[in-house]
């Protein structure tokens, strides 16, 4: 799989907002911010996030799951429903992928706490965690891809 310097940009510009956002609706529902733990997840989920952008084969994934709707993949960019559908499919696998290393590395690893914390922490940050995740990729996916095609083509 090739990685062109638009797909790189894109990545990072829409990983950015949806990792941030992600970290700080984290550090908000456990009731207090650490700037260094805040710091520390930002970087952890964008090396994650940059690694399933970047490999996984998300523009298939969310047409294929758009298509399920009858809905039209011709044209991504003049076409909400798709945009809508494909970023929820796609927030989906980053959220897979993303909350539960995250929320073992910080539960288990970092607080030494149990396997039921875990659990309970995965529980409680699941709905927040998509919403949020899906919200902030659907408002940052069209500048980002209008910026990273204005890199490279």
């Amino acid at each position: 799989m090739k990685i062109t310097l638009s797909k790189f940009f894109y990545n990072v510009l829409c990983n950015v907002p949806v990792c941030f956002s992600l970290c700080f609706t984290a550090m908000m529902i456990s009731g207090s911010i650490d700037w260094k733990i805040f710091t520390m997840n930002f970087f952890f989920s964008f090396t994650i996030a940059m690694y399933v952008g970047l490999y996984f084969p998300l523009i298939k994934i969310g047409a294929k799951f758009t298509s399920l709707f009858k809905i039209k993949t011709d044209t991504y960019y003049h076409n909400i429903p798709y945009r809508i559908l494909s970023t929820l499919a796609i927030s989906f696998i980053f959220y897979i992928t993303i909350n539960p290393v995250i929320c073992f590395y910080n539960v288990i690893i970092l607080f030494d706490q149990d396997i039921y914390s875990f659990l309970y922490s995965l529980a409680i940050n699941i709905l927040p965690m998509l919403v949020i995740g899906f919200l902030t990729s659907l408002i940052s996916d069209l500048p980002a891809y209008k910026i990273s095609t204005k890199i490279d083509k």
